[in-house]
C-alpha cells in the first residue's frame, strides 16, 4: 500500500509478475481522492525498483478493480484481468482483460463478458504459446448467496471465446474459483481451496 502525498490517492498493488529482463509489472487498484471510487491500476518497475510507468483505467459510475496480471511473453504485452462493480453491488460485476504494452503501458484493447453477467473474475493465466488466456472465478445467483465457478480460454487480443465452462449451479452449489494454473501438456485447473471440484 502506497499513499501518494501529491494528489492523495492511496494504490494499492496485489498481483505481480516479472519479465526476463526483470521488469517487475504489478496491478490492483487506486482511489479516486474526490470521486471515493476505485479506479483500476497497472505499475511497471525497474529491476531496482524505479517506477517506469502506471497506467489508471477509471470507469463510468462504477468502481474498477485490476486483480490479476500476466504476460504474454510472445506479443511483448502485459494482460491484466479485472472486474467493474456498478454501485458496489455484487452480483452486477463485470468481468474484463486489458491488453497493454509492456515498454509504455499503453492500452491496446480491453474485452468485457456481458455473458458472464453476475460474475467475478478471481484467476488468470496466459499461455503465449498460441496467444491466449485462460480465466476463472464465479458466477453469482441473483440472491448472491450462491455460486458456480467458470473457466473460459479466450484469444488475445480480441477475447474471441474459444471455450468454456461452468462448474456447478449458481442457483444450488456454493463453489468458488480463486486461481488457475496451467499444466506441462497444456490442462487448466481452478484452484480453489474452500471447495472441491
Amino acid at each position: 500500500r502506497q499513499r501518494d502525498a501529491a494528489d492523495g490517492r492511496d494504490d494499492r498493488l496485489q498481483d505481480v509478475v516479472i519479465d526476463d529482463a526483470g521488469t517487475i509489472f504489478a496491478a490492483r487498484y487506486t482511489t479516486d481522492p474526490v470521486e471515493g471510487r476505485t479506479e483500476a491500476l497497472v505499475v511497471a518497475f525497474s529491476p531496482e525498483g524505479e517506477e517506469l510507468w502506471r497506467v489508471v483505467e477509471p470507469a463510468v459510475d462504477t468502481d474498477r478493480t485490476a486483480n490479476e496480471i500476466d504476460l504474454d511473453r510472445s506479443a511483448g504485452s502485459v494482460i491484466v484481468g479485472g472486474n467493474d462493480e456498478p454501485n458496489g453491488v455484487a452480483p452486477e460485476h463485470g468481468p474484463w482483460i486489458a491488453t497493454l504494452d509492456a515498454d509504455t503501458g499503453a492500452i491496446g484493447s480491453v474485452t468485457h463478458f456481458p455473458l458472464v453477467l453476475g460474475g467475478v473474475l478471481s484467476g488468470m493465466v496466459v499461455d503465449s504459446e498460441d496467444c491466449t488466456v485462460v480465466i476463472t472465478g464465479e458466477r453469482n445467483a441473483q440472491n448472491n448467496t450462491d455460486d458456480a465457478v467458470w473457466l473460459g480460454r479466450y484469444q488475445l487480443p480480441s477475447g474471441y471465446e474459444i471455450w468454456s465452462n461452468e462448474l456447478g449451479d449458481p442457483f444450488e452449489d456454493d463453489e468458488h474459483g480463486w486461481d488457475v494454473a496451467m499444466g506441462p501438456a497444456g490442462w487448466f485447473r481452478p484452484d480453489d481451496p474452500i471447495s472441491t471440484l
